[in-house]
């Protein structure tokens, strides 16, 4: 069996204010996503439809309006790869590495320490024992 390398996922939000996005698109490639997209809905009162908007991560239009959410979405299937090449790594939810992910950790320790030790202090006034 043979798994999937690339993947493109459309998150759909449920509430979408005018001017905002409504979907996100992910393209997953070898474990890491990246968002290459953004789809926006507008509503024609003259014409009474609806027109779909695509834009890359930056909010440069990519692809010409549509007036079917399934033609936007072909298109970002079709060309989610190239798409993805074009943006940088942007992985989600990852981890900082480095100087970052150590510079913060002894401060924080630091903080909650002393956090702790004013409580310790706070329970003993009190008489509360732990």
């Amino acid at each position: 069996m043979e798994t999937q390398k690339s993947k493109t996922v459309f998150i759909e939000y449920s509430t979408a204010n005018k001017g905002q996005h409504f979907m996100t698109v992910m393209q997953n490639e070898n474990g890491q996503r990246n968002v290459i997209g953004r789809i926006y809905r507008e509503y024609d009162k003259e014409n009474k439809k609806t027109t779909y908007k695509a834009t890359d991560s930056k909010g440069n239009q990519v692809f010409a309006n549509f007036s079917e959410l399934r033609d936007i979405k072909k298109q970002f299937i079709e060309n989610g790869r190239s798409l993805s090449d074009i943006v940088p790594d942007q992985t989600i939810n990852q981890e900082p590495t480095g100087l970052e992910a150590q510079s913060k950790k002894p401060e924080r320790e630091k903080e909650l320490k002393g956090l702790r030790d004013k409580n310790a202090e706070k329970d003993k006034e009190r008489g509360i024992d732990k």
